[in-house]
Order: structure tokens, then sequence, then C-alpha cells
């Protein structure tokens, strides 16, 4: 396992996302790219900072289409996402704080100054690596955050 303490200044995911070229449009869990990609597989996760969420890849079918096992609240169109691979979701703990001189927001609902909140799996899954956190959008741009997480 693999602990990491980060600072996060700005708006990102936790573990953190990585640029991602294509634009994605969907309809609800269907998902289609501007352009191919042979990069994306089951298991990654998209991130669409516009509505502060996640959602894991369930299917790759194309190198333009796919599956996700949950839609976004608002279907994308042409929206550019960020990608976290499934190497690096493999989160077992997760601590945030706003500890840094004001309020932060989690997945977009506001955390207040001076507040933390934590998440784990069980022992049993920490030890194992059989299910892990859905990975958090933190955003730290106005008052940074700080971010405690271990990967399996």
């Amino acid at each position: 396992m693999k602990e990491i303490i980060d600072i996060y200044a700005a708006k990102d995911t936790v573990p953190p996302s990585s640029a991602f070229t294509p634009t994605v449009t969907s309809t609800l869990t269907q998902y289609t790219l501007s352009t191919a990609d042979t990069t994306l597989r089951a298991g990654y996760w998209l991130y669409d900072a516009s509505q502060n969420e996640v959602r894991k890849i369930k299917t790759v079918k194309t190198t333009t289409r796919g599956v996700l096992e949950e839609a976004f609240s608002v279907n994308l169109s042409a929206t550019t996402v960020k990608v976290i691979t499934d190497q690096e979701a493999k989160l077992v703990k997760l601590s945030v704080a706003a500890d840094n001189g004001g309020a932060i927001s989690i997945n977009g609902e506001a955390i207040a100054s001076g507040s933390s909140i934590n998440w784990e799996t069980s022992p049993a899954d920490q030890a194992s690596g059989a299910r892990f956190l859905e990975p958090k959008v933190v955003d730290g741009a106005t008052n940074s955050a700080t971010v405690s997480y271990t990967t399996f």
C-alpha cells in the first residue's frame, strides 16, 4: 500500500486525474468519444469538473464507444473530461481536511473550515484489495485542503 499526503490548492479528484484528449458525449450510460482512443479500458473513471462527478467505465465497446456504470447527472455534450486509471483508483483510505483558513467542497458539497471527513474500506478489504472507495472531487481553489489517502 502507498500513503500520500498532499495540499489541494485547485479543484481535482482524489486520486488526481489526468488530461484526456478526445471530448466525450453521453446519453445515459452510453458514451461516445470525438476521436478514437486506445487507452481507455473498463475500470477507468471519467471526471467531469463542471458537474463535480466521476463515473466508472463498465465496458469499452470500440475505440470510440463504451458504457458507464452510472450516467452523469446531465448528459455530456462534447465535454472535456479527465481520466483516473484503474490502477490509480485503488483507494482504500481517504481523509480531506478544510484546515487552511476556510471552507472547501467535496463532490460539490461545502465543508466548513476546521472540518474533516474520512472514508475507508474495511480492514479485510484493505488487506486483500477486494473493494475500493469511489474517487472524490476536492475543490481547494479558494481555500486549500489537506488530503491524505492510501492506495492498494
